[in-house]
């Protein structure tokens, strides 16, 4: 549509020039896909090529107009239909499990390492609940696609993912080794698969904050004590800050934060109240429709909201101010302040032993400093936990010993490391790619700090 109505304006004013015109209808259709232009189909512009050449030497055809226009809408099918073939061949050997009320087609790989009849039921269990409270059932049994690791996602993918909801579809994509168990994430994509149908106003606010909401938990610990955590620890912006989509950001922050604020709008409301708003929302009249459904102002509900969480901190202490002390790593360590999470972890390691992924930020804060002795003994010191979030990350961490090894000159260990990357499951590292991939490549060549610069610089980019 755009195409054409590009190609007429501009072939109006132009009094239908062979060249401009029907290059005007190709640009106006490609203009929506040029975020995308690496991925674009070489027939879809070459076709367009031709069209002008033809319409160049023997001049302008109405007809040439569409067809341009047609160049340029068909650029992005042909990266879709690559990625429904890697999607096609990836799980084509994936067995079958089903129940009442799920499909769970899953990787071979996950034999003995998740209970499927075990996750049937909390999926069985869970749909039923969701259709009473949005008060309708899917059309069709939900599709679970479960991957072995959220690596294989994004090589299907060609970009990162570690799951979603394919909303009107009634499927959804999951992989073992996100934030959160199978049941909670399970929990999340079908609230997506539900309040799709309620609203389709891209407001990442809303959806993403009932679908956490309705998690429940996160890692066993409610919403509500993951949002006092951050609240106290991390940079805290105003909810009407967050609501704009351009703003929301897809990090556990903002997550939380809209789950446990969502949370205290039902709980406070009603979920009458909430679905009546869910529905209608959208940016540009959400102050005015949160304050008309909900009879105060968001500003007003926020500091009510904050004060019934900091009114529980008491009750989920002690294991509340350890899970502050831990964060405030994190923190510092996102914030690229080093040397205070280096501090932040010998305050915290003071009152009990640390976590595994503490000793993780400990580690890779030393890695940044340069301190490599120091940094392989806390990574063997993770190896050697009998930690379900080591297990996860298990390939990542071997990996990480070797790169220190070469570091240190300790060629000997650092090849015994990637022999160890090699024997776990694969796992993928944010703009570097397959663990595997990555170890096979250090068996050649030592890892230097020449790779370390590359690694830097990549982080910027």
């Amino acid at each position: 549509m755009y195409g054409l109505l590009a190609g007429f304006v501009v072939g109006w004013f132009s009094h239908f020039q062979p060249l401009v015109t029907p290059a005007a209808a190709f640009a106006g259709a490609a203009l929506a896909y040029l975020q995308w232009w690496r991925y674009w189909w070489p027939p879809g512009w070459q076709l367009a090529l031709v069209i002008l050449f033809i319409s160049g030497t023997r001049g302008f055809h109405i007809v040439y107009l569409p067809l341009a226009a047609i160049c340029g809408a068909a650029l992005p099918y042909a990266e879709w239909w690559n990625t429904l073939q890697r999607f096609r061949q990836h799980t084509r050997k994936f067995k079958k499990s089903v129940g009442d009320q799920v499909v769970i087609r899953w990787s071979p790989e996950l034999a003995g390492l998740v209970d499927m009849e075990d996750l049937i039921q909390s999926c069985d269990a869970a749909i039923p609940e969701f259709a009473q409270k949005f008060g309708f059932r899917l059309k069709r049994k939900v599709v679970v696609f479960l991957f072995a690791r959220s690596a294989d996602i994004q090589v299907v993918l060609a970009r990162p993912a570690g799951g979603f909801a394919m909303t009107g579809g009634e499927a959804m994509i999951l992989a073992p080794d996100v934030e959160g168990s199978l049941k909670e994430v399970f929990r999340h994509e079908l609230t997506h698969l539900f309040s799709w149908h309620w609203s389709r106003a891209q407001l990442p606010f809303n959806h993403e904050g009932l679908a956490t909401c309705l998690m429940e938990t996160v890692e066993g610990k409610g919403i509500d004590y993951h949002a006092l955590v951050h609240v106290l620890v991390d940079a805290y912006f105003p909810m009407v800050m967050r609501v704009p989509s351009r703003f929301f950001a897809p990090n556990s922050n903002f997550y939380i934060a809209a789950g446990s604020f969502t949370g205290f709008l039902i709980r406070t409301f009603g979920w009458d109240v909430y679905a009546k708003f869910f529905r209608r929302a959208h940016e540009n009249n959400y102050e005015a429709l949160f304050e008309r459904d909900f009879g105060m102002g968001i500003l007003a509900a926020e500091r009510r909201w904050r004060f019934e969480l900091l009114q529980g901190q008491k009750a989920l202490e002690p294991d509340l101010s350890r899970a502050v002390a831990e964060h405030r790593v994190q923190t510092a360590y996102n914030s690229w302040q080093f040397y205070r999470c280096l501090d932040e972890v010998e305050q915290t390691e003071r009152t009990g032993p640390l976590s595994a992924k503490t000793v993780w930020f400990a580690m890779a804060a030393h890695a940044i400093l340069g301190h490599y002795s120091d940094a392989a003994l806390l990574n063997k010191q993770l190896l050697e936990m009998n930690d379900p979030w080591v297990e996860k990350y298990r390939s990542r961490l071997w990996l990480g010993l070797g790169n220190l090894y070469d570091l240190l000159g300790q060629r000997a260990e650092a090849l015994e490391a990637y022999e160890k990357v090699l024997a776990h499951p694969d796992c993928w590292m944010p703009n570097e790619g397959s663990t595997h991939a990555l170890a096979r490549g250090y068996q050649q060549q030592a890892f230097t700090e020449t790779h370390l610069m590359h690694r830097y610089k990549s982080w910027t980019g």
